[in-house]
Formats: structure tokens, C-alpha cells, sequence
């Protein structure tokens, strides 16, 4: 028989102080495994903030990816109706029959247990474990009074637990989120790390419809029927990708427009371009001017259309060479500029579009190897950049492998 304990909540983000009831919880009952448990739609609250469940359980994940014992179960987050936690429990109950479960509430929890949806079910089913903020609230008559009845009143079982108060609210987190201020030290690192990499919670850039349009009509109009197409294409593909990977769409999009705005310039006018605008231009790139479309798309991106999202410029300004340690709309955009349905020739195509939906690192790899590959064969000068890049995510994917 095996010792379950139950975090629910709606982690919106979690935080520090969520992980720190887990490890008590934990401490004080030898669990098993503890299991953190996403809601989809909480019955109680309703969620604010443009995140999808996919995102909170993902950040989830990546909190607890270092803590030996504790998972992240999906059973509620992918509901469509809202989550009560008698049904939850029954579920347990008749998928793993020989398990004892512990169901973790907080102080305040205690109080409003007798309004919750069938009280007398979950109190059946399951230890409840009350986190009280101290240890003086464990030994004070009047909670433990309230402990006793409640629990003679549904006929369970009822343990408290003492933890440190700590002043974090998710609301407050968000707030934070909002105003761009840090919250690295009251998160774990992973789900920072995941908040960072996946731009949750902050303000990003506006879906300018107009100026979408403006920019198709100025591409349409400049660049080659087949190259506008291509653009098209990667724009499309950019925005798959980012849908995928729990990405903010209208960032795709920009990125994949832009990509190649200069590539209706010939080598010649690319280079009087950078020198007019006095954008450095590497002895690779002086011997390869082709190369250069990319700091002039992220060039006209800014001072032509405006657009100051630093990951966009950056996605656009690396997208043919690529560079180490991408960030997630550089390496979106560097795989989609690859695997656009227009592309018809490149070796192993198939399996680099298929695995650009699974496992996007690795694509990335693929392609820097194909890429190096046809450079070399077609005696092209090689930018140095995208030999750092395939040596860079070579050793990354290696050591992800022996973990």
C-alpha cells in the first residue's frame, strides 16, 4: 500500500510557498510520492490572466522536475467541466484501490470544508491535512476544537501540520508579473526559468492587425512571388510552432514576416544598406553578403515598422545562422524558415517537420547538421556562428541524454 499525498490548487503560478507545504506535508506523513494537482476549472474561483492550462501545467512540471518523490498529475487540468474533489478522489479510489491518500488544505480551507461540494465524501476518502501557518495554531484550543468537530461532523480523519508563514499570493504574483517586475525569489528556478522562456504573464506585443496588413502589402510588393510565398509559409509555420510550444502568437507572427525583408536586395545593395545604417558587417558576412538579410530585417523590424519586442528582433537577427543557447521564438523561427510547406528539396525533410512538433531542440540539431552538410558540399563560405551553434546544441542534446 502505497502513501499518497494531494496538493491541488490552481498554481497560478506556483510559488515557494506551495512547494514548502509540499515538503512539510511530506516530512510529516513519509509519503510515497506526493502528487501536485492543477485544476482545470476550480469550482470556487475563476482565473484571470491570458495563461492556458497547458501552460500552468507545464510550469508545474518544470517547479518539481528536481524534487525526488513529487509529480505533477493532469486529472483535472484537461476537464471541461469544473473540478470537485469528491469526484477526483472517487477516480483514485477505483484506479489505484490499494493507495491511501492524503488531501493537503490550508488553514483558511478548514473553515469552508463543510460548503464544499459532498464534504462527506472527500472526508472518507481520503486523510485531510490541514497546513496551519504555525505552530501555535496547532496548539491552540480553539483550532484544534475546530479541527475535532469538523471532523466528528464528517467522520474522517483530520491531521494539522505547522508550517512558516509566508507572505506569497499567486494574485500578488501576477501583479508583479504585470508591472515587469521580478519574482525570481519567491518561485522555484524552473518554473522562473519556464515563465521567462514562455513570456507568461507580461504585456507582449499588441496583434496590430493594420500593421500586419501594411507589412504584407509592402512584402507582396518588393520581394519575388516565390520568396513572398516562402515568407508566408514560414509566418504560418512559425505560428503552428508557437502554438505547439506555448508561445505568444502575434511574436511568431511578426517574426516569420520579417524574416526576410531583405532579400529582395542584392548582395551589393545589402552591403551599402549595413554601411548606410552603420550595421556591423563580419568578415563572414563581407565574403557571404547574402547573410546579411537577417540584421537588416531586424534592422527595418525596429526602425521602419516599429516593433520593439527585443525576443522578435533577436528571433529575425539569428534566424539563418542561428547562435547558441536560442531562446524559444529564435529557435520557432529558425526551424519554420526550414520546414515551411513550400520547401520541397532539403534532405530528411519529413522527419525534421515531424520533429519540430516533438521535440524541438532536436530539430534544430538536424537541421544545423543538413545545413552545415550542404554549405560544405557546395563549397559556400561556412559563418562561424552556425558551426558554434551545431558544437552548442551537439554537447546540450548529449548531456540531456544522460540525465
Amino acid at each position: 500500500m502505497a502513501k499518497i499525498g494531494i496538493l491541488g490548487g490552481t498554481f497560478h503560478p506556483i510559488h515557494n510557498g506551495h512547494l514548502y507545504i509540499a515538503k512539510q506535508a511530506m516530512k510529516a506523513f513519509d509519503f510515497d510520492e506526493l502528487w501536485i494537482m492543477p485544476a482545470g476549472i476550480p469550482p470556487h474561483k475563476r482565473l484571470s490572466g491570458d495563461i492556458s492550462r497547458f501552460e500552468r501545467l507545464e510550469m508545474c512540471q518544470a517547479a518539481v522536475s528536481e524534487m525526488k518523490g513529487v509529480r505533477v498529475i493532469s486529472d483535472e487540468i484537461f476537464q471541461t467541466t469544473k473540478s470537485y474533489t469528491y469526484e477526483t478522489l472517487q477516480r483514485f479510489h477505483a484506479r489505484y484501490p490499494e493507495n491511501s491518500f492524503y488531501f493537503i488544505i490550508g488553514e483558511d480551507s478548514l473553515d469552508s470544508f463543510a460548503h464544499w461540494v459532498h464534504p462527506e465524501i472527500i472526508a472518507s476518502l481520503a486523510t485531510i491535512v490541514v497546513a496551519v501557518r504555525s505552530q501555535h495554531s496547532i496548539d491552540d484550543p480553539v483550532f484544534l476544537q475546530k479541527l475535532r468537530d469538523t471532523e466528528n461532523a464528517f467522520h474522517g480523519k483530520f491531521e494539522a501540520i505547522p508550517t512558516e508563514f509566508m507572505d506569497i499570493s499567486s494574485t500578488r504574483l501576477r501583479e508583479l508579473l504585470s508591472e515587469g517586475k521580478s519574482i525570481k525569489e519567491f518561485i522555484p528556478e524552473g518554473a522562473w526559468r519556464y515563465i521567462q522562456e514562455h513570456r507568461l504573464y507580461e504585456a507582449t506585443m499588441e496583434a496590430n492587425d493594420t500593421l500586419r496588413k501594411q507589412i504584407q502589402k509592402d512584402l507582396k510588393a518588393q520581394l519575388k512571388h516565390s520568396r513572398y510565398e516562402h515568407t508566408l509559409g514560414v509566418t504560418y509555420t512559425a505560428c503552428a510552432l508557437a502554438m505547439r510550444y506555448n508561445y505568444p502568437l502575434t511574436e511568431a507572427r511578426f517574426a516569420g514576416l520579417l524574416h526576410d525583408w531583405g532579400k529582395f536586395l542584392s548582395d551589393e545593395e545589402q552591403l551599402h544598406f549595413c554601411r548606410k545604417h552603420h550595421i556591423p558587417v563580419t568578415e563572414a558576412e563581407e565574403k557571404a553578403p547574402y547573410l546579411l538579410h537577417a540584421k537588416i530585417g531586424a534592422y527595418v523590424a525596429e526602425h521602419t515598422y516599429n516593433i520593439t519586442s527585443k525576443d522578435v528582433l533577436h528571433a529575425i537577427l539569428v534566424h539563418t545562422t542561428g547562435c547558441p543557447n536560442m531562446n524559444l521564438l529564435d529557435k520557432i523561427l529558425f526551424t519554420a524558415d526550414y520546414i515551411e510547406p513550400n520547401r520541397k528539396e532539403a534532405p530528411r525533410l519529413e522527419d525534421i517537420r515531424a520533429m519540430a512538433f516533438a521535440d524541438l531542440d532536436m530539430a534544430v540539431l538536424m537541421i544545423l547538421e543538413d545545413s552545415i552538410a550542404y554549405i560544405e558540399q557546395s563549397n559556400r563560405p561556412m559563418d562561424p556562428t552556425t558551426l558554434e551553434t551545431y558544437e552548442y546544441y551537439k554537447t546540450y542534446l548529449a548531456e540531456r541524454g544522460r540525465k
